[in-house]
């Protein structure tokens, strides 16, 4: 099969740089890991020990992104591969205006109980994300909301109710995964010098 080329006068003779190369390909590794960490893959590490026996502190986990549905980010100009901060100081990563509205791409599956997730925690309002201990209050965008990663007991419609420590849902005593265990919360105090002492125990 015999092809037809055109003959381009005004070319570039000069190979591309070195330099040129490596900023073409940073710059394509960048936007690609963006687009999985946005709509398909992201991953988080475990910092808390509410979910022990089933996740430990300092776990390293991917989570899918399209099961439940992706959500399209709201904060139209931020840095990428980051969350609310730059890292190594305290400045935003992120332009609070313009915010797009909220929207999430169709999953593949709806959430069931006891199933872990990770969401945004919706209250948060704290700048201790960017070392900030002062407890003055702050606005985020939903999307830049502090990560949680915690257990779904219950779902939309469900009554939940505690008999001695155990969560029943619509009447029916939740069957936890085999790894997974409740944990009790205990205050003890003793009473030595005339001063009390008061010890948080968690099992």
């Amino acid at each position: 099969m015999r092809q037809t080329t055109n003959y381009n006068a005004g070319r570039s003779l000069k190979p591309r740089s070195e330099f040129g190369e490596w900023v073409s390909s940073i710059t394509f590794a960048i936007i690609a890991a963006t687009l999985v960490h946005t709509y398909f893959m992201q991953p988080f590490t475990i910092p808390t020990s509410s979910l022990e026996k089933s996740l430990l502190v300092g776990d390293y986990l991917f989570v899918s992104k399209f099961h439940y549905g992706a959500r399209v980010p709201s904060t139209a100009v931020a840095l990428p591969m980051v969350h609310d901060s730059i890292p190594f100081t305290k400045s935003a990563s992120y332009l609070k205006k313009p915010q797009l509205p909220y929207t999430r791409l169709p999953g593949l599956q709806n959430i069931k109980n006891n199933d872990i997730v990770c969401f945004n925690w919706p209250a948060d309002t704290l700048a201790t994300m960017w070392g900030d201990t002062s407890g003055k209050f702050t606005y985020k965008p939903v999307d830049k909301k502090t990560n949680y990663v915690k257990r779904s007991v219950g779902i939309a419609g469900d009554s939940l109710e505690l008999r001695n420590g155990y969560v029943y849902i619509n009447g029916k005593k939740n069957e936890l995964p085999d790894r997974a265990k409740i944990q009790f919360y205990y205050t003890y105090e003793a009473k030595t010098d005339h001063r009390c002492k008061y010890y948080s125990l968690n099992f």
